[in-house]
């Protein structure tokens, strides 16, 4: 398995299960957005929700590296979903997995890791600096 990660790259392991992106129905090679929510950090205050990183790819379910979409029926709830992120996104995906409840949300067909005008579009800089800002 570690010879089909790419060069720069990481698999990270998240836990899931229904509420949080095990249905079933996410396979090897979708794209999913990784959101977080974060308890209050002060008594009185509200949780939050945010986007930790956006399009990221799916190495893996369960440690099944092969897309099979012919198994629609045999599809079964996943317990770890593995992702790939880039070296530079692994800071901000180890503080979110420490700091609160992560889930993932299937991105459509079509959606990678770039936005339309081709520029990256999430290191996890964005989540970072959201945490910087809250403490």
């Amino acid at each position: 398995v570690a010879n089909k990660i790419p060069p720069g790259h990481r698999v990270f392991d998240m836990s899931v299960d229904n509420n949080t992106g095990g249905m079933g129905y996410i396979l090897p090679g979708d794209r999913v957005d990784v959101i977080g929510f974060f308890q209050a950090s002060q008594p009185g205050q509200i949780g939050q929700t945010q986007t930790v990183l956006r399009a990221v790819r799916v190495f893996g379910i369960d440690g099944n590296t092969i897309r099979d979409n012919k198994k629609t029926d045999e599809k079964k709830a996943a317990t770890t979903i593995q992702l790939l992120i880039q070296d530079s996104q692994l800071e901000a995906m180890t503080t979110a997995s420490a700091m609160g409840q992560l889930r993932v949300s299937l991105c459509p067909p079509g959606v990678n890791s770039n936005n339309e005008a081709g520029e990256r579009v999430d290191t996890g800089a964005a989540f970072m600096s959201w945490i910087k800002d809250r403490n």
